[in-house]
Parts: C-alpha cells; structure tokens; sequence
C-alpha cells in the first residue's frame, strides 16, 4: 500500500532466489544451456542479464564461483546426483538475486562439495546478500550461519542473532530446552 513488501510483491518475488531440495532439471540440454534458461527466465527481473554477452559473462562466473565450470558442456543426464544439486544451485545464483532461499542446498553432495558449499554460503552472506538456508544437519549449518530459527511443530521459536562459528548446536539446544520449559509452565 505504502510501497512496503505488500504493495510490490511480485517484483520482490522475482528478485529472489529459490531452491526447492525437489527442484528440475531439463533432460536434453548441457549444463550450459540449462543455465542459459535460468539466466534468460530471470532477465526480466534482472536487466543486466538482457543483453547476450552479459549473460554469458554470468554464466561463466556464476559457473566458477559455484564448482561447474567444467560441467557446462556435460550432458544434464549424465550428470551425477551432486553435480546436478551444484548445478542447480548455480542457476539459482546466476541472476545475482539480493535474497537466496535455500532448501537442503547440501542434499546429494560429498564430504568435499559440502565443505566448498559452505564456504561459498559464507561468502554470500558476507558480501551483503541474504541467505536463507533450510537444514536439518546443524552440522552443516554451523559452518556458516549467524542467526537461526528453530520451527517445531509448525511454529517458530525465539530467534538467535549473531551466532559464533561452532555455537550453533549449543543455541539450537537452548532454544529447544526454552521452549520445553515454556509449554510445561
């Protein structure tokens, strides 16, 4: 109504990145061309990703940045289960969206992707973008989160800012402990 969230919702919409732990990806096409079709299904929301040229410089960074570079010409069904996960997470990126949501962004990979996952997640937030990460492995999470939410039960318990590296499952057990002590009061 006052130009708040509400009043433009598609264009915030548009400007975010999502990633369902379910997500597709066409058969046929090369790593390439799939994120080719992320890139121009995002153009119009992104106007830097228009022009040809500027969408094949993305891609290529986009690519690097996220561990695909030297899948881009590799068949999508050929590609195992992690690479496809790295992949689509790289679509998702490659418009620069100012917000990610990420739903179990470290489903299928290995020790070592999870790790260059993590480290790639922390620099994001780092350079001002918001990301959003669903997890049920703390572990994970502990590598690069600064806040949480704990949802039990379909509701949210009280949120945690500023978290330090390693404290999460500690905060996570707080919190939990928190909300035990509550509802038996």
């Amino acid at each position: 109504e006052d130009g708040g969230i509400r009043a433009d919702l598609r264009r915030h919409r548009a400007r975010t990145g999502f990633l369902s732990e379910h997500y597709g990806l066409y058969s046929g096409l090369t790593a390439r061309q799939s994120m080719e079709y992320a890139a121009q299904s995002r153009a119009p929301a992104f106007p830097e990703l228009l022009s040809p040229t500027a969408r094949s410089e993305a891609i290529e960074q986009v690519a690097e940045e996220c561990m695909v570079a030297d899948l881009l010409d590799m068949e999508l069904d050929s590609l195992s289960r992690g690479q496809r996960q790295l992949l689509a997470i790289a679509e998702v990126e490659v418009s620069r969206p100012p917000l990610l949501l990420l739903d179990e962004p470290a489903s299928g990979l290995d020790p070592d992707h999870r790790e260059r996952l993590a480290a790639r997640l922390g620099q994001l937030g780092e350079s001002g973008r918001a990301v959003l990460v669903s997890s049920h492995i703390l572990a994970e999470l502990e590598e690069y989160a600064t806040d949480l939410v704990v949802m039990q039960e379909g509701a949210t318990l009280p949120q945690q800012s500023g978290l330090s590296p390693g404290s999460l499952r500690d905060v996570y057990h707080q919190v939990r402990e928190q909300a035990r002590t509550a509802s038996h009061d």
